[in-house]
């Protein structure tokens, strides 16, 4: 390695060793500002993706989601946000689920079709969904 003298920008000469050590520095400060701001500024308000939770969940209280039969299920949606929650099966709107005064909303699904059905819950800043098998 050259260790020859390497001419600042305020005209002084310095050595290369100090010059790499003040880069080095420079850099590792440049990444833990970087990676600090990717922490903090993911949005508090973003939906979360298919299958996280957030403040919702759903619970099958008739039973297990593959021995469902009958074309119906009881659910309960519980959660901080339960009672602002709209519940959809196969992506329509479920008007039979009830918003109890107990924080949670409960209810039956009607009119599950045979094979694979999805009852979904969803606010504006949670979601959550679970598959059942007719």
């Amino acid at each position: 390695m050259n260790r020859a003298p390497i001419l600042h920008s305020d005209g002084r000469y310095v050595r290369a060793k100090s010059v790499w050590r003040a880069t080095r520095i420079a850099l590792a400060c440049f990444v833990s500002i970087v990676l600090a701001g990717a922490v903090f500024a993911a949005p508090a308000s973003a939906i979360p993706p298919r299958g996280e939770k957030g403040d919702l969940s759903i619970v099958l209280l008739s039973g297990r989601t593959d021995t469902v039969t009958g074309g119906d299920v009881l659910i309960r949606v519980v959660g901080r946000i339960a009672k602002q929650a709209t519940i959809t099966l196969n992506g329509a709107e479920v008007a039979s689920v009830r918003k109890r005064s107990s924080g949670h909303v409960e209810g039956i699904v009607s009119g599950l079709q045979f094979g694979a059905n999805t009852i979904a819950a969803e606010t504006k800043h949670a979601r959550d969904e679970i598959t059942v098998d007719n």
